[in-house]
């Protein structure tokens, strides 16, 4: 079931020293269910084949290198997103770039011409439901 493979992803991340943000931290997990309600129909069909089972968020400063210096990283079939993205330290829709990166990471490893292809078809469909332009970004 779902909610064991979760557990067992969180265990692994646990052993890479990976902490998941507090669920107490109320504000940065509305701001991430906001994000994944917008990219909902992306995300989707990598949670209906298995590919994808979590995401999280995480505060940067809590985790142990390299994982300390990421907006985001993708982990077997889990995605985490920083706490600073989340925030838009970076910009407005940085974390909409961020989360689109690291699901195109579920199809494709490694950042070949492949990868990039396809991250920029996930950020046209951005573009096309919002209207925000993200090719400004260096994702």
């Amino acid at each position: 079931m779902w909610w064991e493979q979760r557990a067992f992803a969180l265990e692994k991340l646990a052993e890479k020293g990976i902490t998941v943000l507090s669920h107490y931290a109320f504000q940065e997990h509305e701001r991430l269910a906001c994000l994944i309600r917008l990219c909902a129909p992306l995300i989707q069909p990598y949670v209906r084949s298995g590919r994808l089972i979590y995401i999280f968020a995480y505060d940067r400063a809590a985790q142990p290198a390299p994982f300390n210096g990421l907006a985001g990283f993708q982990f077997g079939k889990v995605i985490g997103v920083s706490v600073e993205a989340l925030k838009g330290k970076w910009g407005r829709d940085y974390a909409v770039g961020v989360l689109l990166h690291e699901i195109a990471h579920l199809k494709i490893s490694g950042h070949t011409q492949e990868f990039y292809l396809h991250l920029g078809s996930l950020l046209d469909w951005y573009f096309r439901k919002t209207g925000r332009d993200l090719s400004a970004y260096s994702l």
